[in-house]
């Protein structure tokens, strides 16, 4: 019988209980004679009979039963596992070496089915098929490991051999510095889908990873490929993902060079108008100056690495982008602002090759070549009857108030605020604009950016929704000039200041400098206010560039600020200057 020892046990113990508890009895009844006592002795020895039955009863069956339930969830769930192993010397290791058995033969049977789908999945049917269709067909497991089964269209369109046994993110994003964020993001994306089956059915264009990506192939060149997802399940479990690639690099330079076309023709207008407003002189001292930039620039780039090198091109970058701005130069604009992304990943120490760098300054020199040819195109229409009309005599400061108007309007545009800027000066036409533009068009992009708040935020503290920002240029006792930049909005706290400081290793947790020190730190390098980058700011570089060409021409910059109330920069010009 199953339960044969144990109820030998059980029968052993309550007769011993038993004999007991009557010789007890027998015993009272001889010397005591008290009937009491004997039902006393009697209800204490059930208690130790029912006590004792059910320690013998736990540790001799159910212990065995709890050891044996925990065995078989384990070998349930562990395919790997090789059983059950309970070592008691009585029926239940019978019991135990009769499921071990059957579970072996169950996952032999699972194991078999397995393969006879994977083999039915690469029957030389199949085989056939994966050699002749169009798509990019892999199979990954759940480790995300490429099968040995492939279709050939995936040979040829990734242009790589021996695909089958690699790891799918080493398969596409071999570099794993550079695309470190996208393997990541690629085998979560994964483990997902073997894990929530139901995720298929939300599969877009925004949440698929492999949607419309750019892979090298060995050859050198790039390809745009679509990633979709079948899955491969048996009996309901899934064990494995097939991922259906499609070329569609075709399809993507085509769209490419529609938007490029698009863009050229977008910017051929913005710079014609800009031409005709600015003239074509300026536009083509920016043009030649940020030639000469870019050839510093990319010589820098043998020692980008430098700290000291990533400063100045930051620097020079930044001057570039304030007078694109300023130009209305959209197409330098939006390069610069990608040039400042990747050299932040330099100082982060995040990125580590160059030749994104080198793609971009390519770019910004056919911009100017474009720029130049408009330039030569509009001199030679100047110079027939119809263009002599458009020549007139330019006031550069005029013109330079204007086209900072313009500038504001589309910065404070692009930051949903409302701005009032006004001009005033004691000249009728200063002559040192060009010394002065490239400060005053960063420190008015700051006061847009840093300074003024939102209209809400603005009506809440209790002023008008719209900012005012005035810059005027004044002349002083000394025969000097005073520029001066100066808004109505939420000033400098210092307090955050200071923890910024701290933060970014300016100053030392302990120490309590005063608000000129923590001005001091605002002109360092690497320094901003601003915890997220747009495409104003965000990056530390400014202030610092701002004082350096400040100081480049002999002049001298102060900062006068009220929390909450707004901050006036002043920049000093010696009378020398004049």
């Amino acid at each position: 019988m199953l339960f044969k020892t144990v109820q030998q046990k059980i029968t052993t113990a309550v007769l011993l209980l038993f004999s007991i508890s009557l010789s007890l009895s027998v015993f009272t009844v001889l010397f005591f004679k008290s009937l009491i006592l004997i039902i006393s002795i009697l209800i204490i020895t059930i208690i130790i009979v029912i006590f004792v039955f059910s320690i013998v009863l736990r540790h001799s069956v159910l212990n065995k039963i709890y050891t044996l339930k925990k065995e078989i969830d384990l070998s349930v769930s562990d395919e790997t596992k090789k059983g059950i192993s309970l070592c008691s010397g009585d029926e239940f290791e019978e019991l135990a070496n009769r499921m071990n058995t059957m579970i072996r033969t169950i996952q032999e049977k699972s194991i078999s089915e397995r393969k006879n789908l994977i083999e039915e999945i690469t029957s030389s049917e199949n085989e056939k098929y994966l050699q002749n269709v169009h798509d990019g067909l892999l199979f990954v497991d759940y480790g995300q490991i490429i099968s040995e089964y492939y279709s050939q269209s995936l040979v040829d369109i990734f242009d790589r051999e021996e695909i089958g046994g690699q790891h799918l993110s080493d398969f596409l994003y071999p570099d794993k510095i550079e695309y470190k964020e996208r393997r990541k993001t690629l085998e979560k994306f994964i483990i997902r889908l073997f894990n929530d089956p139901d995720l298929y059915q939300s599969i877009d264009d925004d949440n698929n990873p492999l949607h419309n990506i750019w892979i090298s192939r060995n050859d050198g060149s790039r390809i745009l490929v679509d990633g979709s997802y079948r899955k491969v399940e048996d009996n309901g479990t899934l064990i494995q993902i097939m991922i259906i690639f499609k070329n569609r690099t075709d399809e993507g330079i085509l769209e490419k060079k529609l938007n490029e076309k698009d863009m050229r023709s977008n910017f051929e207008l913005d710079s014609i108008v800009s031409i005709l407003r600015s003239g074509s002189g300026p536009y083509l001292q920016y043009v030649e100056k940020s030639e000469e930039l870019l050839s510093t620039f990319r010589e820098d780039l043998l020692d980008i690495h430098n700290e000291e090198v990533i400063q100045r091109s930051f620097r020079a970058i930044n001057s570039m982008k304030c007078s694109a701005a300023y130009f209305d130069f959209k197409a330098v604009e939006i390069l610069c602002h990608n040039l400042e992304d990747i050299l932040s990943d330099f100082r982060e120490g995040l990125f580590s090759r160059k030749e994104a760098l080198d793609i971009i300054i390519d770019d910004m020199y056919i911009q100017f070549d474009h720029i130049k040819h408009l330039i030569s195109r509009f001199q030679d229409f100047l110079s027939t009857k119809e263009g002599q009309i458009y020549e007139t005599r330019r006031n550069e400061q005029e013109h330079f108030f204007d086209s900072l108007k313009i500038m504001m309007a589309r910065n404070a545009d692009y930051l949903e605020k409302e701005i009032e800027f006004t001009f005033q000066s004691d000249f009728t036409d200063f002559p040192f604009i060009n010394e002065i533009k490239n400060p005053v068009i960063h420190l008015l992009r700051n006061a847009v950016d840093h300074g003024i708040e939102l209209p809400g935020v603005r009506l809440k503290s209790g002023k008008r929704e719209s900012g005012k920002i005035r810059l005027s240029i004044l002349k002083t006792e000394d025969q000097g000039v005073k520029v001066i930049i100066e808004d109505d909005g939420c000033g400098l706290d210092y307090e955050k200041l200071r923890e910024i400081a701290i933060e970014k290793g300016f100053i030392k947790k302990e120490e309590q400098p005063g608000q000129r020190n923590l001005i001091r730190a605002l002109f360092s390098s690497g320094f901003s206010i601003r915890s997220e980058i747009n495409g104003l700011s965000g990056r530390g570089v400014g202030l610092d560039a701002v004082k350096e060409e400040i100081n480049g021409i002999g002049g001298k910059i102060s900062i006068k600020t009220d929390h909450m109330k707004g901050s006036r920069f002043t920049i000093l010009l010696p009378s020398e200057l004049f």
